[in-house]
């Protein structure tokens, strides 16, 4: 049960037997879906930041999340960290078929 809650229900995880492969195999999924489509098709230079604003919502589960607040850990605009939850949030926004 531990191991679906940090690599999830993807089922080739469950196929690779080491931590450091599966952290792997999530890496790669995060660098060919979520990095390839949002950043090449919205243009978007720093991936860090949309990764440490993903970690940030991932430890705020249940509490409630302050656009203010995320922008100063980022050190991003508000407006900024709005138009990424956007991306994240709205498939259509995100997806390369419009």
């Amino acid at each position: 049960m531990q191991a679906r809650l940090i690599f999830g229900n993807y089922p080739e995880s469950y196929n690779l037997n080491s931590f450091e492969d599966k952290l792997i195999y999530l890496n790669d999924l995060i660098t060919s879906y979520l990095l390839r489509d949002i950043l090449t098709f919205e243009n978007i230079k720093n991936s860090s930041k949309l990764i440490n604003l993903l970690r940030l919502i991932a430890f705020q589960i249940g509490g409630e999340v302050s656009l203010h607040e995320l922008a100063k850990q980022l050190q991003l605009s508000r407006n900024t960290v709005e138009k990424y939850l956007d991306l994240l949030t709205n498939p259509s926004v995100s997806s390369p078929v419009r």
